[in-house]
């Protein structure tokens, strides 16, 4: 097969990757998913999928880990809408590849809510190492506690 050939195919046998950021050069990632709550306000929606977020391929291939938090437009058939970054680490451009995960997402109506349109904050941690999966996860637990600035 000539190279030519090859590098029309990698591409397209990458886009089907699915990234759980496992990579020998980078080690584990994970991906913290947290609501966020203005003080006294409740949650009318949560995640259909509670299964951890997809790191996302972009930012696994490029290493990059940080955080972001979100403004997410829900409708009342519990599918996402407009998605906004209001604060990121390190910076905006990098984070964006979360955003089509994001808007991905499916929600159904908090315990005891009505289903109805809203707006949601949601904040992601974006953790990869040289560790175990598990010494990862925790501390990356640990760094959604920080704030997200």
């Amino acid at each position: 097969m000539k190279l030519s050939s090859c590098l029309l195919i990698l591409p397209a046998l990458c886009s089907g990757l699915a990234v759980s950021a496992n990579s020998p050069s980078k080690g584990s990632g994970t991906v913290v998913y947290s609501a966020v709550n203005a003080e006294g306000s409740r949650q009318l929606w949560s995640r259909a999928d509670v299964s951890p977020p997809k790191y996302p391929v972009e930012m696994a291939k490029n290493g990059w880990v940080g955080c972001g938090v979100f403004k997410v437009s829900i409708d009342a058939e519990g599918k996402t809408g407009d998605v906004n970054v209001l604060s990121a680490i390190p910076v905006n451009h990098q984070i964006r590849p979360a955003v089509k995960v994001i808007k991905g997402w499916r929600w159904t109506a908090a315990d005891g809510q009505t289903a109805q349109p809203a707006q949601q904050l949601v904040r992601l941690d974006f953790c990869m190492a040289n560790a175990a999966p598990e010494q990862v996860q925790a501390a990356c637990e640990v760094q959604a506690k920080y704030p997200c600035q």
